[in-house]
């Protein structure tokens, strides 16, 4: 062989070298994408083998309106969209588009426990008002406590309204917000004492409002500015949680969660700063535990995708333990599993989430397969089983139907 022959043999051999390590390099980067892509999936995630089963579920579009009368999405996103009452029934509040004018409703509507429908009441805003929150409780006599919140297109009206009903649906009282400028109602609950409490946002302040049982304005304290509260709960010993989130800069927030007496007197109060770098966080769902501990689900949103996460708190406000789960899974709901640990459930993935009280997922199952993402979810106990309600958008689709399932865990 010539030199020439042989120099041009090894530039070969070295080109041939290049092309191998290249190629294994190029290799290891994708194998290692994968395994985190795999990580990360929520397939992979413990709990393959089912946990749940679905006993009934109802949509609700095609029970109560026809092919022109869907759901608007306006209105749903609130955790409180469903109550489970004292004798097992069901009874849903959300917002509609009816035909005719006005066209925009609030419908109440009551079912069984084998999801028949008992009743529906139907509260309409007038042309050009527009419904923005829509939530109901069961109270201690077996009646229902629906408020909402609606608008005018240009926020030159802005206004909430509270109905009292009888376990038939029957009004038994209403209260306007309107004596206070642009009023949204963010939370209620009712007292021990028959009463209710709430938090009511205006033009500039929070405010903590006491009604009687016949809804008389009992008394009123002022809240720190500037917190969105979304969620409030009693701890057994009389103090308020309230949770939700306040603007940092722009669109950059922090969770809050904060403890009160009736009086609106500050006993702890933590920010949740969660990830440093995220651009908006919020806490939805808060139960209170029998040592009067919290846990709580919020989201954290980053380049568009939701991340939900976990947290603990003890009764004076230190946090427990607190998980991450995989992102573009938004969770809204929180509701105490049976004997221990915790139930989310997930837009996204459609995913009955069970978390352990330590913070740690110990299962993840797909509930129902419909179209696109959940939006409003709602969890609750009913007995020994579940009821979920929400809504989902199909596919190429401006409107949102509404669901509810029923089912088993175990």
């Amino acid at each position: 062989m010539n030199i020439f022959a042989f120099i041009k043999f090894n530039s070969d051999l070295i080109y041939m070298r290049r092309l191998i390590v290249l190629f294994l390099s190029i290799s290891a980067i994708y194998l290692s994408a994968c395994k985190k892509e795999q990580e990360c999936a929520p397939e992979d995630l413990p709990a393959i083998e089912a946990h749940s089963t679905v006993i009934w579920q109802k949509m609700l579009t095609q029970i109560y309106y026809n092919e022109n009368n869907h759901l608007d999405v306006y209105g749903l996103r609130d955790h409180q969209n469903m109550t489970i009452s004292q004798d097992s029934n069901i009874a849903v509040f959300f917002a509609t588009y009816h035909d005719g004018d006005p066209h925009v409703f609030f419908d109440f509507i009551k079912l069984d426990s084998e999801g028949n429908e008992l009743f529906v009441k139907s509260y309409s805003l007038q042309s050009g008002e527009y419904p923005d929150k829509a939530s109901v409780i069961n109270t201690t006599d077996n009646g229902f406590l629906l408020f909402y919140n609606y608008f005018s297109i240009n926020h030159t009206l802005q206004n909430s309204r509270m109905v009292k009903t009888d376990q038939d649906g029957n009004t038994l009282w209403e209260k306007d917000f309107s004596f206070w400028p642009k009023a949204t109602i963010c939370c209620i609950i009712e007292k021990q004492d028959g009463g209710f409490l709430g938090v009511v946002r205006d033009s500039t302040r929070n405010i903590l409002f006491k009604l009687t049982a016949s809804g008389d304005t009992a008394e009123t304290a002022i809240l720190p500015p500037g917190i969105n509260f979304n969620s409030v709960a009693l701890q057994l010993n009389g103090n308020i949680i309230l949770a939700g989130n306040h603007l940092v800069e722009g669109m950059h927030s922090n969770g809050d969660v904060m403890s009160i007496d009736g009086s609106a007197n500050i006993i702890w109060h933590n920010v949740f700063e969660g990830i440093p770098g995220i651009n908006y966080l919020n806490f939805f769902g808060v139960t209170v535990n029998a040592d009067n501990s919290l846990a709580l689900v919020g989201n954290y949103t980053q380049s568009g995708l939701a991340t939900p996460f976990f947290v603990k708190y003890n009764s004076s406000g230190e946090i427990l333990s607190e998980l991450h789960l995989n992102s573009n899974n938004a969770c809204e709901d929180i509701e105490p599993a049976p004997g221990s640990g915790y139930f989310l459930l997930s837009r996204v993935y459609r995913q009955l989430v069970k978390i352990s009280e330590s913070g740690e997922i110990e299962w993840m199952q797909t509930l129902v397969n419909y179209p696109d993402y959940f939006v409003g979810l709602t969890i609750k106990r009913t007995g020994n089983d579940y009821l979920a309600f929400g809504f989902f958008w199909p596919p190429e689709s401006y409107y949102s139907h509404g669901f509810l399932i029923k089912f088993s865990v175990y």
